[in-house]
């Protein structure tokens, strides 16, 4: 192939030869990592790139009162990509929206019929006033969120899998999740991908009110963390998670507080133990039976 370079009247060389050079020094490693291999295919309720499939979903609703750590028990436990959208809400705005709100509700709950409907819009005022409480008087700020999760696996039968633990997940903390399909997953994993733009529209359709509050006690950057709802910290794991635990706490895969604290000598066992004690003691009475006197020396 021949090079048609040009050269000016001086003989210094144009713009064209800057271009091709360009194209010279590509670096064909990262060109490959970037471009999956067959490209994207985009299925009915799902996506194939590269060796993976990929399903993507939403949380189009939750709880007025969400647990402490929910978005890390979300992306830890299945180890899934999340892309968040955080949008700032004028409160006094909100707050006339969401009297509007309270009174549209009210007026249908006395005129349906339908007893599970009446319930639904009496829930919806209750929650509306809750969140007018802790506008108003609390001072809680409130934003628009928008979260995509994007589920992946080599397999279908890993991917069901996969899919199945998250929505098992997100009822137990009550939070309402919807499928990307069709039309939507394009939207889905434009959101998601770091060089796309995100479509407003799309946002203003999956976009929801919660408090700040409770997107900071997400413990998003987490990893590995157990975290209960009104517990306290004993420590931290390998991976640098927050250890929060709720003794008293019940759920169906913990059915009593019992605890076995093993280690090296000289890597906490005695300090966790202190920290356990002093937490506990506020709530309650405690028992130590310590023959050696290892620990009831300094409690």
């Amino acid at each position: 192939m021949q090079n048609c370079r040009k050269k000016n009247k001086r003989g210094s060389k144009t713009k064209g030869e800057f271009k091709i050079k360009e194209i010279e020094n590509v670096n064909e490693q990262l060109l490959n990592l970037l471009v999956p291999i067959g490209g994207i295919e985009f299925q009915k309720n799902r996506l194939f790139m590269g060796s993976n499939y990929y399903k993507i979903f939403t949380i189009i609703d939750y709880p007025l009162k969400i647990q402490m750590g929910w978005l890390a028990k979300i992306l830890n436990n299945i180890g899934i990509i999340a892309s968040i959208h955080i949008e700032p809400v004028d409160n006094s705005l909100l707050l006339q929206a969401v009297n509007s709100r309270v009174r549209q509700a009210r007026g249908l709950a006395k005129s349906v019929r339908d007893e599970v409907e009446k319930q639904r819009k009496e829930r919806e005022v209750e929650e509306a006033k809750n969140m007018i409480t802790e506008i108003d008087q609390n001072n809680e700020t409130i934003s628009y969120m928008t979260i995509y999760l994007m589920v992946f696996a080599e397999d279908l039968k890993e991917l069901e899998e996969k899919c199945k633990a998250l929505q098992r997940i997100t009822a137990m903390l009550k939070l309402r999740l919807r499928p990307m399909t069709n039309f939507s997953i394009k939207d889905g994993f434009k959101a998601i991908s770091p060089f796309e733009t995100i479509d407003e529209d799309v946002n203003y359709n999956f976009r929801q009110n919660i408090f700040m509050n409770d997107f900071t006690g997400s413990y998003l950057f987490n990893t590995n963390a157990l975290i209960d709802e009104e517990g306290y910290l004993i420590g931290k794991t390998e991976e640098g998670g927050l250890v929060i635990p709720n003794f008293w706490k019940r759920e169906e895969d913990v059915v009593n507080g019992n605890i076995a604290i093993f280690g090296e000598s000289g890597v906490g066992k005695s300090t966790t133990i202190k920290k356990i004690y002093i937490n506990e003691s506020i709530m309650s009475k405690i028992l130590i039976i310590d023959p050696q006197r290892r620990i009831c020396r300094y409690v």
